[in-house]
């Protein structure tokens, strides 16, 4: 349900709190260290992860207020287009 309704940048993303949450269950469970490199690896993808979902979000609403016509002097093509237009 999810694939057919996301992108595989959205599937790979998804992906990364995942990651980061078995490596704290392992942490806590099985008491094993977080390398620094881990830690910063970590923090990159969570800081990329938020910016993504924030550039999509500002330009799905960039998407949302343009306003929508259906006059057909906006497209512009060769005749043929504006007979099946109307």
């Amino acid at each position: 349900m999810q694939i057919k309704k996301t992108s595989s940048v959205v599937l790979t993303l998804s992906g990364i709190p995942k990651s980061i949450m078995l490596c704290l269950f392992d942490m806590v469970v099985y008491r094993s260290p977080m390398t620094l490199m881990q830690v910063v690896g970590f923090g990159i993808a969570g800081v990329g992860t938020y910016r993504y979902s924030r550039i999509t979000q500002s330009a799905s609403k960039d998407i949302d207020m343009k306003p929508r016509t259906k006059d057909p002097s906006f497209f512009k093509g060769d005749e043929e287009s504006q007979q099946l237009l109307d």
